[in-house]
């Protein structure tokens, strides 16, 4: 049965996750920001890779170069690399990401179109 629900978690994303390049930071309430790396990142939340392990359910803030700041919480962590589920949306890192989603599609367009036409 857990394999049947593991086949259904990306059906209950709200948002789609893309992966971004950008410089960025996560810090604990209190603490100095710490930089990390992100694997992927929605509307949403994000999957992120720290030096230091962060805690299942601890809140931290993510600090997105050219997209500001965002509070969330650890919902799963797996040795370094911890998701993050955002407390509220950011307008701004939410419209990096649609632009890049957008990116991401036309490309994936273009190249379809590419193939048709190579195949006729």
């Amino acid at each position: 049965m857990a394999s049947a629900a593991r086949k259904s978690d990306p059906d209950r994303r709200r948002h789609r996750r893309v992966r971004l390049a950008a410089a960025a930071a996560v810090a604990l309430p209190g603490r100095s920001p710490r930089p990390c790396r992100i694997h992927n990142i929605s509307a949403s939340g994000a999957l992120v890779e720290t030096a230091e392990p962060l805690r299942l359910g601890d809140s931290v803030r993510l600090a997105v170069e050219s997209a500001g700041t965002v509070w969330g919480r650890v919902v799963r962590v797996s040795s370094s690399v911890a998701a993050l589920a955002f407390d509220a949306e950011n307008t701004v890192l939410a419209g990096l990401i649609a632009a890049r989603i957008a990116a991401m599609d036309a490309a994936s367009a273009t190249a379809e179109s590419g193939e048709t036409r190579s195949a006729s």
